[in-house]
């Protein structure tokens, strides 16, 4: 600002006054409370922008502090209505790689049109980058901290610059996957309806069994680092021959506590909650050879809310695993239990030469330490699966002999001549493959033990 001093007065002296050269008049001009429409300067090198803000993302009820990010991406976009050019340096304070690094970005944002605006983004790959989410002052979550410089370099070219002239910086959080996370992980429900294939009794194709005991886990391994419980709402059984039972009593609708894993290194902590004979009908419901298990399962975590003070945590590799254990010792009354199997059949393997056989007898030989009856019948095959023969069929081959205890100490041994004439002899000759049933009854030929379970 220039500015003139067109008059200076004094009031007249009584006398002579002493005058020292080095004194001085000062002025000086206050210009107060300026607010410019529109210049036109020469911009100094200068930042035109520093600061260090806070972003935060809404993630429902989580509270995170800390994430180790497996993928995502910080973008940055710059609008400026500056007709210089910036010199842009984006920090995301707290993110550091595995080598220490921390993140940081430059670039170049070119001067604005004349009465225009220009927009940069600049993505930032966040992957592999251990952040933290407390914010500026450490008390915050789900927040991340940005620390922008934007920097102009003198060009010495008076620009014009109005009060509507801006820069602005927008970031957007998009895609995050974690490879670990810490925090307040939050309460969920998991709600697992679903059927599961049981295989366990599929061996056998029709009839049932009446066990003595069961005694089914539901076995929980938590690698979450959480707390919560599980409820077995329903689990009903389908056999293809015996229909379906639903499995009833205490054990359903009760409410166990599954404990969390721990940390440095990943434990999953595991829970075992018994399905027995006690608190359910279990030994019915497998009764039946299901096939096919229907479940409805509850799982909640958190219940409590935040009662570890934000040191929940997960790994990408964490789990909630629920399992299925059933042990079934084999002492049972067996009623029309039907087991099919497959085995090579070929009279040319033994040391026979059977092109010189017209005909003749086949002698079948069971050996029979099971305190079980088995009726047998065997097809036999050809190369194609198709049926040649029967070779003999609904033939009853006697349990092992019980003794006092009920036990078998001695095998049974059964020998059933079965007569083959020429015709068969050559159908059986093109045997590859025989296909054995098995229909298993308990043993009645002890009065003591008829009707008990016995052990296998």
């Amino acid at each position: 600002l220039l500015f003139d001093v067109s008059n200076l007065n004094t009031g007249a002296s009584n006398g002579p006054v002493l005058i020292d050269t080095t004194d001085y008049i000062e002025m000086r001009m206050y210009v107060f409370n300026l607010s410019a429409r529109e210049a036109w300067a020469k911009f100094p090198t200068q930042n035109v922008v520093d600061i260090t803000e806070d972003v935060t993302q809404e993630i429902e009820d989580r509270k995170l502090t800390y994430v180790d990010a497996r993928q995502g991406a910080i973008t940055v976009y710059v609008t400026s209505s500056v007709e210089e050019q910036l010199y842009l340096e984006y920090t995301l304070v707290g993110a550091y790689d595995k080598n220490g690094r921390p993140l940081v970005k430059y670039t170049t944002v070119p001067p604005a049109p004349s009465g225009g605006t220009i927009t940069v983004s600049e993505p930032l790959d966040i992957s592999g980058y251990s952040i933290n989410l407390t914010g500026k002052d450490g008390s915050k979550f789900n927040t991340y901290t940005q620390h922008v410089v934007a920097r102009i370099d003198s060009s010495g070219i008076t620009r014009h610059i109005t009060s509507s002239d801006s820069l602005s910086v927008k970031y957007v959080i998009s895609d995050v996957a974690p490879n670990y996370i810490k925090g307040y992980i939050g309460r969920d429900t998991i709600h697992a309806i679903d059927s599961s294939a049981f295989t366990f009794l599929d061996i056998f194709q029709s009839g049932s069994i009446d066990l003595e005991d069961v005694n089914m886990n539901f076995v929980v391994e938590n690698g979450l680092g959480v707390d919560g419980m599980i409820k077995i709402n329903s689990l009903t059984a389908h056999s293809a021959n015996n229909g379906s039972k639903a499995l009833t009593g205490s054990i359903l609708g009760q409410s166990y506590t599954i404990n969390r894993a721990t940390d440095f290194p990943l434990t999953p902590a595991v829970s075992t909650f018994s399905v027995n004979s006690n608190n359910s009908n279990i030994k019915e419901l497998l009764g039946i050879l299901p096939n096919k298990l229907d479940y409805d399962v509850e799982v909640k975590t958190n219940l409590q809310g935040n009662t570890q003070q934000y040191r929940d945590f997960a790994y990408l590799e964490s789990a909630l695993k629920v399992k299925l254990n059933a042990e079934i010792p084999l002492s049972l009354i067996a009623n029309n239990l039907v087991l099919k199997d497959t085995i090579a059949f070929d009279l040319s393997n033994t040391n026979t030469n059977i092109e010189g056989i017209s005909d003749g007898i086949i002698n079948v030989i069971i050996k029979n330490k099971y305190p079980i009856d088995a009726t047998l019948s065997m097809v036999i095959y050809d190369e194609t699966w198709n049926a040649v023969d029967t070779l003999f069929g609904e033939q009853l081959f006697a349990a092992g002999e019980l003794d006092n205890n009920c036990r078998v100490q001695t095998e049974k041994r059964t020998k059933v001549p079965v007569y083959v004439s020429e015709d068969r002899m050559n159908n059986i000759k093109l045997g590859k493959h025989a296909i054995i049933t098995a229909n298993f009854n308990s043993a009645t030929n002890n009065a003591t033990c008829n009707g008990q379970y016995l052990k296998i």
